[in-house]
C-alpha cells in the first residue's frame, strides 16, 4: 500500500528549512576553529599553544637558527618555540615573545629538552614531520613558558 506524502502546510517556513539546509551543505564544517595557531599564517615556527607556568624539561637547547627545506632549525633539530613565538613573513625572521627578533644564522638558547618526533602530541608532530632530523629523529623543544636567549 502506498502513502501518500504529508502536505507542506507552511510553505515558507519548508522553502526557509530548505535554504538553511542547503548553506549548511555548501559551506561545509569551519574548521577554523581546530586551526593550529602554532602554524597557521606562522610560517615554519611551530609554538605551544599555551604559556605554561615556566616547569618544564631541564635540558639546554643551543644553536644557531637555520631554514632547511621549508622547516626552522636550531642546531641540525627542528625546534618548538616557547608560547607566542611567531613567523614575520615579510623579513623572514622569528619573532620571540618578549618582541625580539632571531634572523637566520642568530644563535639562540633556552631551556627545554629534546624529544623523539614519534613521542610528540599531533600538534607538534604533524607540522615537523617532512623536517630534517638527526639519525636519532629528535626534536628539540623550548619549554613553552621560555624566555630565549639571542647571541649573534
Amino acid at each position: 500500500m502506498l502513502e501518500r506524502p504529508m502536505p507542506v502546510r507552511h510553505p515558507r517556513l519548508a522553502a526557509a528549512n530548505l535554504l538553511l539546509l542547503a548553506l549548511v551543505v555548501a559551506c561545509g564544517e569551519d574548521d577554523s576553529a581546530d586551526a593550529d595557531p602554532s602554524s597557521s599564517g606562522n610560517g615554519p615556527v611551530v609554538a605551544h599553544r599555551a604559556e605554561g607556568d615556566g616547569s618544564g624539561d631541564g635540558a639546554l637547547i643551543e644553536g644557531s637558527l637555520a631554514m632547511s627545506g621549508g622547516c626552522l632549525l636550531v642546531g641540525d633539530l627542528p625546534v618548538v618555540w616557547p608560547y607566542g613565538t611567531t613567523w614575520d613573513a615579510e623579513a623572514q625572521v622569528v619573532r620571540l615573545s618578549d618582541g625580539e627578533v632571531v634572523a637566520s644564522g642568530g644563535r639562540v638558547s633556552g631551556g627545554g629538552g629534546y624529544h623523539y618526533l614519534g613521542d610528540l602530541a599531533a600538534e607538534f608532530a604533524e607540522p615537523l614531520a617532512d623536517c630534517p632530523t638527526n639519525k636519532y629523529e629528535e626534536v628539540a623543544m623550548f619549554n613553552a613558558g621560555e624566555q630565549i636567549t639571542v647571541t649573534e
